[in-house]
C-alpha cells in the first residue's frame, strides 16, 4: 500500500485515490489549500446503463459488472464508489460540493457526433484498462490464475 505522508495537490490526490484504504483517509481538506481552494475530482459508473432499456442483461459487460460485487468486497474496496463519493468529500470538509453526471457512452454508436467521438475514446480507454484491473483483483483476491484471466479478458 501506498503511504502518502506529505501534504497533496489536488492532482497527486486523484491519482493517489485508488490506492488508499480507506479512501476517507485522503479526503480531508489538504493543509496547502487556501479558503478559497477546490478540487475537482471524477469517478466513472462501473454499472452500464443504458437510455432506452435495449441493453441485453446478458450482455458480457453485465456479467462482469455482476463480478465487481464479490471482487469489492474481497479487495475491500468499493467499485461503486461514484454513487457516495460527494458525501464523502462533503464529510472530509469541503463545502459547496456540486456534482455533474455525464453520460460517457461505451463505442462509437451514437449518432450524437460530440458522444460517438467521446464513446470512441472510452471504449479504447476501457479495453486496454480492463485486462490490468482484471488480472490484479481476480489473481489476488479471487484465487484466479494468470493464464485463465489471460484467456478471459485478453488485452486489445
Amino acid at each position: 500500500m501506498l503511504r502518502v505522508s506529505v501534504a497533496l495537490d489536488a492532482p497527486s490526490a486523484i491519482l493517489v485515490s485508488l490506492c488508499q484504504r480507506p479512501l476517507t483517509n485522503l479526503l480531508r481538506p489538504f493543509r496547502n489549500m487556501t479558503s478559497d481552494g477546490w478540487i475537482e475530482q471524477l469517478e466513472v459508473e462501473i454499472d452500464p446503463l443504458c437510455d432506452d432499456q435495449t441493453a441485453d442483461p446478458n450482455s458480457e459487460i453485465k456479467s462482469l459488472v455482476n463480478l465487481t460485487t464479490e471482487m469489492s468486497v474481497r479487495a475491500g474496496r468499493d467499485f461503486h464508489i461514484s454513487r457516495s463519493m460527494k458525501a464523502m468529500i462533503e464529510a472530509a470538509g469541503f463545502v459547496d460540493v456540486q456534482e455533474q453526471r455525464l453520460k460517457l457512452p461505451l463505442g462509437h454508436w451514437s449518432t450524437d457526433p460530440k458522444y460517438r467521438e467521446v464513446g470512441k475514446f472510452f471504449e479504447r480507454f476501457y479495453k486496454t484498462g480492463l485486462q490490468g484491473w482484471l488480472m490484479q483483483i481476480c489473481t489476488r483476491y479471487l484465487g484466479v490464475s494468470r493464464g485463465f484471466a489471460f484467456l478471459a479478458w485478453p488485452a486489445s
